[in-house]
């Protein structure tokens, strides 16, 4: 088993995760994927499961908070060490893996936030250009 798990949150993200799962081959053998499943209704479910990707579902939509308890829930009940979240609307990139995995694998870290703006901020409002910095201000704050 690897240490790591990476939990893809999946709600009606059909024709999103068609790419998502061409991208996860490129998952690098130290990390297992799991799908979690929101209760989507669009068949986004069957193609994780057709990629062969492990899928968990649930019964309706819950919300994405639910989701990824549930992913970290299992994470947990399996013994993973490190565990990643991505969205299966493929804003994260598979890549970028070992970038977030690393401070972690290398003690320099005990939670890493990706972000998929790196220092730009293509198109967003000026309220979300300044909240998002305050919000990863306060949040680094808090959990040191």
């Amino acid at each position: 088993m690897a240490d790591s798990l990476l939990i893809v949150v999946n709600y009606n993200q059909d024709e999103e995760i068609r790419g998502v799962c061409a991208d996860l081959r490129g998952v690098p053998g130290d990390i297992d994927v799991l799908v979690v499943d929101d209760g989507s209704t669009d068949g986004s479910a069957e193609v994780a499961a057709a990629a062969g990707l492990a899928l968990v579902r649930h019964d309706r939509n819950r919300g994405v908070g639910a989701a990824i308890r549930t992913g970290l829930q299992h994470a947990v009940a399996e013994g993973y060490v490190y565990a990643v979240i991505m969205a299966s609307n493929g804003k994260m990139k598979v890549r970028d893996l070992a970038t977030v995995l690393a401070p972690l694998r290398e003690h320099r870290a005990a939670f890493v936030q990706g972000s998929r703006y790196l220092g730009h901020k293509p198109g967003l409002t000026s309220f979300r250009a300044w909240a998002i910095p305050v919000f990863t201000a306060v949040v680094s704050l808090f959990l040191r």
